[in-house]
């Protein structure tokens, strides 16, 4: 019986031997492909690269230092990359249909519509009457703290530690911007009446650490 139990158990490590030696390359392979996902795949990579995801952020804010421009759409991409999170809405004035749906707005101050969470970027997408918005949040903020500013771009940043540091985002833009960039709503005839007449005004709170 010992003999046997010896038999099979060297019968066992050769066929094991036999079957990762038969699939070596597709084992290979598969490592590869995960490890090339983790590496390249951007909104994987700045989950666990500071140096990618610092070089992300220097970019950004030295983009828009340089030109006081900034479009929505890159925004979005790099929100997305450098700290990936999820939307939550404002019931109140939007409700879940197949897609998301404006039912409402504010009439007297700025509506809250979408909101983005993640461990690094907070952000409010909003609309508003008020095309003087930014001109109203810059007067309230020391001009030593400002990096780029602009008549429908606000940035600045505060430094909490030595560690870390909070740059905030603001940006007011036309409804026509709001349709192009923010792809939860259809856009239906009762949403762009709501709509008409307001701004496209977004927040967001980026750490830096």
């Amino acid at each position: 019986m010992a003999i046997m139990a010896k038999h099979n158990k060297s019968s066992f490590l050769m066929d094991s031997f036999k079957v990762m030696t038969n699939n070596y390359f597709v084992i290979c392979l598969l490592i590869l492909i995960i490890t090339a996902g983790i590496t390249l795949q951007p909104t994987v990579r700045a989950r666990w690269d500071n140096s990618y995801r610092s070089k992300l952020i220097n970019n950004f804010i030295g983009s828009i230092n340089s030109s006081d421009i900034l479009n929505s759409q890159e925004f979005w991409l790099f929100r997305e990359r450098y700290s990936p999170g999820h939307f939550t809405y404002n019931d109140q004035y939007v409700d879940l249909f197949q897609t998301f749906r404006i039912i409402g707005k504010n009439e007297s101050d700025q509506t809250d519509l979408l909101y983005y969470h993640s461990p690094l970027i907070a952000s409010t997408e909003s609309i508003s009457l008020n095309p003087d918005y930014l001109n109203e949040v810059a007067n309230k903020i020391h001009t030593s703290k400002i990096i780029a500013q602009s008549s429908d771009l606000l940035l600045y940043k505060e430094v909490i530690d030595e560690s870390e540091e909070q740059f905030h985002l603001y940006f007011i833009k036309p409804i026509d911007d709001m349709m192009q960039t923010i792809g939860f709503f259809d856009y239906l005839p009762q949403e762009r009446e709501i709509l008409e007449g307001m701004y496209w005004v977004h927040y967001s709170k980026i750490l830096n650490q």
